[in-house]
C-alpha cells in the first residue's frame, strides 16, 4: 500500500485540441466568425455614445446615467415577450430578426437632438438586445455538442472579447479623425454585413 495517493497529471492540450470545437464544427466556426464581425462593428460605436451625449448634445452626467437605465428597464418585459418567441420560432430566426433591426439604432443617433430622442432609442435598444442576446446564447448551446460545450463557450468568449477590443480601437481612431457620425455609420454598416453573413453561413438547427 503506498502511503500517498498519486495525483493525476493535468491534461495537456495542444493548440489543435483547444481549437477542436472550431476545427471540427464548420457551422459553429461560421457562427463564431459572424459573431466576431458583429462585435467588432458593435464596438466601433459602442464606447462613444455617452461621449457623444456629453460633447455634442451637452447632456449632464446625471442625465446620461439616467438614460442608460432605460435600456435595462425595457429589457425586462422584452425577456418575457421574446422568450416564448424564441421557443416558437427558434433561436436562429429571432437572432436574424433582431440582428437586422439593431443596426437601425446607431443610425437613429443621426437624428438625436435631445434627451427625449435618446429615451426612444434606448427603449428600442433594450428590447431588441434582450431578444438578440437570448437567441444568440441559446444558439451557442444548440451548435455545440455537450462534450465540447465548455471549451466552445470559452473560445467564443475569447473571440468576442478580441473583436470588441479591436472595434473600440478602430472606433477611437475614426472618431478622432472623421467624427462621431462616421463612426455610427460604420458601425451600422458592419452590423448589417454581419447579419447578412449570419443568414447565409449559419443554417437552421434541428429542434
Amino acid at each position: 500500500e503506498p502511503d500517498h495517493i498519486p495525483v493525476p497529471v493535468a491534461a495537456r492540450y495542444t493548440p489543435a485540441d483547444l481549437l477542436r470545437p472550431l476545427l471540427s464544427n464548420p457551422v459553429f466556426l461560421n457562427f463564431a466568425l459572424t459573431a466576431a464581425l458583429w462585435n467588432f462593428a458593435l464596438n466601433i460605436a459602442g464606447p462613444f455614445f455617452s461621449v457623444y451625449q456629453a460633447k455634442v448634445l451637452l447632456l449632464t452626467p446625471v442625465v446620461i446615467g439616467l438614460l442608460a437605465t432605460v435600456s435595462s428597464i425595457s429589457g425586462l418585459p422584452a425577456q418575457r415577450i421574446l422568450g416564448p418567441l424564441v421557443d416558437r420560432l427558434g433561436s436562429r430566426r429571432v437572432q436574424l430578426i433582431t440582428g437586422f433591426m439593431i443596426p437601425l439604432l446607431p443610425t437613429a443617433w443621426f437624428f438625436a437632438r435631445s434627451a427625449w430622442h435618446i429615451v426612444l432609442i434606448n427603449l428600442f435598444s433594450g428590447f431588441l438586445w434582450a431578444g438578440y442576446s437570448l437567441a444568440a446564447f441559446n444558439l451557442l448551446l444548440e451548435l455545440t455538442p455537450p462534450e465540447q460545450r465548455a471549451r466552445a463557450s470559452a473560445l467564443y468568449q475569447i473571440i468576442v472579447s478580441i473583436s470588441l477590443a479591436a472595434g473600440a480601437a478602430v472606433g477611437g481612431f475614426t472618431v478622432a479623425h472623421l467624427g462621431f457620425k462616421t463612426v455610427f455609420l460604420l458601425s451600422a454598416g458592419g452590423r448589417w454585413l454581419a447579419a447578412i453573413l449570419f443568414a447565409r453561413m449559419v443554417p437552421e438547427t434541428p429542434k
